[in-house]
C-alpha cells in the first residue's frame, strides 16, 4: 500500500520541484551547458539568456505555488523563494564557474528571479482561482515587475549586443 502523502499531488510538484531547481541550477553553473543554449554567435544572445532564465525562475515559481508550501505562498512568497535561489545560482557562477559579471548584472538576475517566480506563481494562482478579484491587482503588479525587467535590462545590458 501507497503512503498517503505519496497519493497527494503536492507530492509530485515537490519532487518536480527540486529536480527542476536541480537541473536549473547545474546548467547555469556549468560554461559548457550555459554556452551551449546561447552561443555567442546568436545575435542578442545576452536577452535570449535573460529570457530563458525568466522562464526557468517562472517555472519554478509554477511548481513552488503547487507544490503548497505555507512559507512561500502566493506571489511574494514565490517570487522572495525563487530570488534567494538565483541569487544561490550567481554565488556558484562566482565560485564555480568564475563568472566576471558586474555587481549590477548580477543583482539584475537576482530581481529577473523574484520576476520570474511572481509570474510563475500568478500563472498558478490564475489557474487555480481565475475569478478571484485579487488576480486583477496581481495582474497589475507582476506587468509593473515585468516593465521594471524590461527597463532594468537595458539600463543594464545596454552596452551588449
Amino acid at each position: 500500500m501507497v503512503p498517503r502523502f505519496l497519493q497527494r499531488r503536492t507530492f509530485v510538484w515537490r519532487v518536480f520541484l527540486v529536480a527542476a531547481a536541480g537541473v536549473l541550477y547545474a546548467i547555469a553553473v556549468s560554461g559548457p551547458a550555459y554556452d551551449a543554449t546561447t552561443p555567442l554567435t546568436l545575435p542578442h544572445h545576452e536577452l535570449v539568456r535573460k529570457i530563458y532564465a525568466l522562464l526557468a525562475f517562472a517555472l519554478l515559481g509554477f511548481a513552488l505555488e503547487r507544490s503548497n508550501l505555507r512559507r512561500a505562498h502566493g506571489l511574494l512568497g514565490a517570487g522572495i523563494a525563487v530570488a534567494v535561489y538565483s541569487y544561490a545560482i550567481e554565488l556558484g557562477q562566482i565560485f564555480i564557474s568564475h563568472s566576471t559579471e558586474t555587481f549590477a548584472q548580477h543583482s539584475f538576475d537576482v530581481a529577473s528571479g523574484l520576476g520570474g517566480g511572481a509570474l510563475g506563481a500568478f500563472v498558478a494562482l490564475l489557474i487555480s482561482a481565475p475569478r478571484a478579484t485579487a488576480r486583477r491587482t496581481e495582474a497589475v503588479v507582476v506587468a509593473a515587475m515585468l516593465a521594471t525587467l524590461a527597463w532594468g535590462f537595458s539600463v543594464t545590458y545596454a552596452y551588449l549586443d
